[in-house]
């Protein structure tokens, strides 16, 4: 054997022995991220089942454990032997009393119900454009009775228009003019449904800025 290839042997064989070491003395605790995952459900349907995804860095393998106060345990203690540095240690030679053992991670699990209305319907926006969802601005309005108009807010609700909105906090203002403010980013809109009371309507798209609608000051129109 030569020379180099005797020296990338030693090398690899020291490798080894330190992700060795270090995998089984200072293995690092497994850690459970915020996840986020949303579902809309209709009056007694339920959701398919979804993964809450750990993370182990040292690529062991990881079990959950489940309590009724909706936390989950992410831990590495069935997969081989380990230990995660000198609190770990002494956690173990102490019989639990000092120090932590390491294997574990928990987090909580929030579940928000928004309820919404059976007879209202998603909207979907797809961006192919050159531009980002943060620069193409959505405003829907339509009618909610005749003569009667209204805007769609981002999580679907329907506004009566309103003349003093052009003064509201939050107004736009165009040329020294003020005009009440109705639009949002296609970033804001992933939760749009279209409310049941809207007899029809019509969505506007405006790029780079908000779309300016001026309301009658009897607020028809």
């Amino acid at each position: 054997m030569s020379l180099p290839s005797a020296a990338n042997l030693v090398r690899s064989v020291q490798a080894a022995q330190r992700n060795w070491f270090q995998r089984t003395f200072e293995a690092v605790t497994p850690a459970l991220p915020p996840q986020t995952r949303s579902e809309a459900l209709d009056h007694g349907e339920t959701s398919d089942p979804f993964p809450l995804g750990g993370v182990d860095t040292d690529g062991r393998g990881l079990t959950d454990a489940y309590t009724d106060t909706f936390k989950v345990t992410n831990s590495d203690f069935w997969s081989g032997p380990h230990t995660h540095g000198l609190s770990a240690l002494v956690n173990l030679l102490t019989f639990g009393l000092f120090g932590s053992s390491g294997h574990a991670a928990t987090g909580t699990v929030t579940i928000d119900v928004v309820p919404h209305n059976a007879g209202t319907y998603p909207v979907n926006f797809v961006n192919n454009s050159p531009f980002s969802s943060g620069q193409v601005y959505v405003t829907v309005v339509g009618q909610i009775s005749k003569d009667h108009w209204a805007w769609v807010d981002q999580n679907g609700t329907a506004h009566a228009i309103n003349n003093a909105d052009a003064n509201a906090p939050g107004h736009l203002v165009e040329d020294g003019v003020n005009y009440a403010n109705m639009s949002y980013t296609l970033d804001q809109a992933g939760n749009l449904r279209m409310p049941p009371e809207l007899q029809g309507d019509r969505i506007y798209v405006s790029i780079n800025q908000p779309l300016h609608i001026a309301i009658s000051p009897d607020n028809t129109g």
